[in-house]
């Protein structure tokens, strides 16, 4: 028999490296679309960021209003940087 004992606070460390596991994969494709993308539509941007997300997700997607917004930020000519938020925020 084998016995697993979890320290406190592991759903905590748990969401710290599942976070960590997105972000490797997504930051680089949104800095990808910033720089490709910058000042141009959101409407022309949202299906790109759109498809990019799937692709770099395995398959998530991500639904209005986050993808206006994401669009927007790029849109504008601001980077998109992913932190992760606190508990309760």
């Amino acid at each position: 028999m084998v016995r697993i004992e979890m320290n406190s606070g592991w759903e905590d460390e748990l969401g710290r490296l599942a976070f960590e596991a997105v972000q490797r994969q997504l930051q680089p494709a949104l800095d990808r679309v910033h720089e490709q993308y910058a000042g141009r539509p959101v409407d022309e941007i949202k299906p790109i960021l759109a498809r990019e997300w799937a692709a770099n997700t395995e398959g998530g997607s991500i639904t209005d209003p986050e993808l206006t917004q994401y669009a927007t930020v790029i849109s504008e000519g601001r980077r998109i940087v992913l932190q992760r938020g606190e508990a309760g925020s």
